[in-house]
């Protein structure tokens, strides 16, 4: 993977990330392509784990955003600030996770976004539904 001037990463959206901070590595416990709430509205809880690869001397800005079914900004997480602290023989980059509170207004298909230095760079697909129409 070239990261030369290249900004790119993905992420995953799970019941639950932890992370081991002996080890520096994370577990994802439950990956979710379908997300079912009890009612709507209703407030979720997911853990969102990202990984962001960019060039050995860059620092950059992420952060997450959720889009609802109607194309509305519905979450935004703080930026963080990540720079590389990985090995010189590894790729540079940065990984992390957060656990995120969101509102479900409607049953329909929502975007997990990683945004960097005001780019998105991977977009999510997480399908929401109730149990109720079920």
């Amino acid at each position: 993977m070239n990261t030369e001037n290249c900004v790119c990463g993905s992420v995953i959206v799970a019941e639950r990330v932890d992370f081991n901070y002996e080890k520096t590595t994370h577990s994802i416990e439950n990956i979710y392509n379908t997300l079912t709430v009890n009612v709507v509205p209703s407030v979720a809880f997911v853990d969102v784990w990202a990984k962001v690869a960019f060039s050995m001397e860059q620092s950059v800005e992420a952060w997450i955003e959720i889009i609802n079914s109607n194309n509305e900004l519905i979450f935004t997480s703080n930026p963080m600030e990540l720079e590389n602290y990985r090995e010189t023989n590894m790729h540079p980059g940065a990984d992390f996770s957060l656990s995120i509170r969101f509102l479900v207004t409607k049953e329909g298909n929502y975007t997990v976004k990683l945004v960097v230095n005001n780019n998105e760079v991977y977009a999510y697909p997480l399908f929401v539904k109730c149990r109720m129409n079920e």
